[in-house]
């Protein structure tokens, strides 16, 4: 997929979370985190990005919380595309808990492929997962592709985006 069409495809996200987000008993909350993955350990090895995030509204005002969708976009360098992952997945962790949920996962990443959706493996409601102060830490465990070499000085950069519906 070449940069126009990522970008149209980035566009088309926005455009539908914003127009979903319009509905009279829901809120769309987009949320997204820069990543950036490097030649870290052996090749192929697994390894943790720990992000915590802020919703615009508390679980406790919601009827439910749902997530609607998850993106990655190769941010820099140019000329990057995603097929340097073999696999990415992403948890969540349960507020005051040591136990992760598995909320989305990704594989199969193609040369040229610039955008990607995540599949969704999670489709409960997210409201257990939020903190009282209605913010979650999500676990990007990402895992590059071996014979990838070698990562860029700066390491590659995705974008990873994700649609939250909250209904009230």
């Amino acid at each position: 997929m070449n940069v126009r069409a990522a970008s149209l495809c980035v566009l088309v996200f926005v455009a539908s979370a914003f127009f979903g987000g319009c509905l009279e008993n829901e809120i769309v909350d987009d949320i997204s985190t820069e990543i950036t993955v490097t030649a870290i350990g052996p090749p192929g090895e697994e390894y943790d990005v720990r992000k915590r995030f802020r919703f615009s509204r508390s679980p406790e005002e919601a009827a439910s919380t749902t997530l609607d969708g998850a993106t990655l976009l190769i941010v820099s360098p140019e000329g990057t595309d995603l097929s340097f992952l073999h696999r990415i997945t992403v948890w969540a962790e349960v507020p005051e808990s040591d136990e992760l949920v598995l909320l989305a996962e990704g594989e199969g990443f193609e040369p040229g492929d610039r955008f990607s959706t995540l599949e969704i493996v999670y489709t409960d409601d997210l409201a257990p997962l939020i903190s009282s102060d209605a913010r979650a830490t999500l676990i990007f465990r990402v895992q590059p592709n071996q014979w990838y070499r070698p990562y860029p000085e700066g390491g590659i950069t995705i974008l990873a985006g994700a649609s939250v519906v909250i209904a009230l």
